[in-house]
């Protein structure tokens, strides 16, 4: 058993990292949900009875709890659950070889797409961090919110890459 840890190939490092950082951004979105929810009751209670508002609660929510929630946990959910939308009605029925040779050509493509969506969260990120950049009613900066879609999008790859090294390995062995 020590001797497989030893051999195991570098990528089987690199996935049990991603896999476990995936697995914790994933539980921190559901306390991120908890206070985006205390946060917009509170608003609206105070609202309803106190016809008061908490300044704010539209751009924290939309910069920071939003950002978060919809990209800390793809990576948890597409790749390392597998639990994103797959339509298999085609291709179940396709040959071996010609369904590892589609999921290479998808896997590729997704990992081009997200890439592209990580590189400009990056440097939307440096924009907003090197500018100064603040929310409008707030004075609070903006970078945070677009480092978030940057982290999710590093995760998301990172697994993605993983997986396409598992798969091109499959492929040449089949």
């Amino acid at each position: 058993m020590a001797q497989d840890k030893e051999h195991r190939p570098f990528f089987s490092g690199i996935e049990a990292f991603t896999d476990k950082v995936s697995l914790l951004s994933a539980k921190a979105v559901s306390g991120i949900l908890l206070a985006m929810m205390v946060l917009t009751c509170t608003d609206i209670f105070l609202r309803f009875f106190l016809s008061k508002s908490i300044i704010g609660t539209v751009e924290v929510e939309g910069n920071y709890f939003m950002a978060a929630v919809i990209f800390l946990p793809l990576a948890y959910g597409m790749t390392a659950r597998r639990e994103h939308i797959r339509v298999e009605i085609l291709t179940s029925h396709l040959p071996l070889r010609l369904r590892n040779a589609l999921e290479l050509f998808t896997l590729t493509l997704s990992l081009v797409v997200f890439g592209l969506v990580t590189f400009y969260g990056f440097a939307g990120a440096w924009r907003s961090w090197s500018t100064g950049e603040t929310m409008v009613n707030i004075a609070l900066p903006i970078w945070p919110g677009r480092s978030l879609v940057a982290i999710g999008g590093t995760l998301l790859c990172l697994q993605m890459m993983v997986k396409l090294l598992h798969l091109l390995k499959r492929f040449r062995q089949a």
